[in-house]
């Protein structure tokens, strides 16, 4: 939004009121001394006005005041016009123009007044603003700490229930395993002692007894000796030594027809 100034409107307005002090300076009355005075206090106003920097949201509010106080310009000007012709006239100016600087110094009074009251009223604005979103962030804050405090007493929770599973069911759990490791460990190395003990121990085995009877040793026409378990009686016996002469034969021959 304008409000139809600029930097040059605040620049005029100083370099008329520095004229008017020049032009009262030397005057021994009271009344033009004072106001002076005055015109230094709205140079000063003027000055800070302008670079008054609005803050979020306050453009328009700070530019309504800077505009307002540009308003000063209007009666400085025609006081400066009344002030000129009377001297350009050779009048005593310093007597004569005693009512206009009564009149100035009221509304320079008034208008400084108001723009204290505006800036205050701004002050005031911008604080509240200031204490409503500071009352806003400690609500996001404090909502904030509300949810971290609970996931913290849910984790903590969570923590206490896994606690007590790990120590009622997985520690016992652990401790059987670790006792059936241990006797399987010793299991173990039972069996491998009791082997390697039996390995030690191994004696040459007599094959003489691996027999139920001595067998009957037969010597054939070709000078082998073939033992026959007696158990097998004469009848097997037979057949057996025909068998082995049949199938040394065939092997011998290829036949088993002589």
């Amino acid at each position: 939004m304008s409000f139809g100034f600029s930097i040059g409107d605040f620049i005029a307005g100083a370099t008329l009121i520095k004229e008017i002090i020049s032009a009262l300076r030397g005057t021994a009355k009271l009344e033009y001394r004072e106001l002076e005075l005055e015109l230094h206090g709205l140079k000063r106003a003027l000055d800070e006005l302008e670079h008054l920097q609005p803050g979020p949201g306050q453009e328009v509010a700070v530019n309504s005041v800077k505009a307002a106080a540009l308003m000063c310009r209007y009666p400085l000007e025609e006081f400066q016009a009344n002030l000129n012709r009377k001297v350009a006239r050779k009048v005593q100016w310093n007597i004569s123009m005693l009512d206009e600087v009564q009149k100035l110094r009221a509304y320079i009074a008034a208008h400084v007044g108001s723009l204290n009251m505006r800036l205050l009223t701004l002050g005031l604005t911008t604080m509240i603003g200031a204490q409503a979103e500071a009352s806003a962030r400690d609500n996001l804050l404090q909502n904030a700490l509300d949810g971290q405090t609970r996931m913290v007493n849910e984790n903590t929770a969570k923590v206490g229930t896994l606690y007590m599973l790990v120590t009622s069911q997985v520690v016992p759990q652990l401790h059987n395993l670790v006792d059936l490791v241990g006797k399987v460990w010793t299991t173990n190395l039972q069996i491998l002692a009791f082997f390697t003990k039996l390995q030690n121990n191994q004696t040459q085995i007599d094959v003489q007894h691996t027999w139920f009877q001595e067998p009957l040793r037969l010597t054939d026409a070709f000078g082998r000796t073939i033992p026959i378990p007696v158990e097998y009686g004469w009848s097997v016996s037979l057949t057996f030594l025909d068998e082995i002469s049949i199938t040394d034969r065939f092997a011998e021959t290829g036949s088993y027809y002589p």
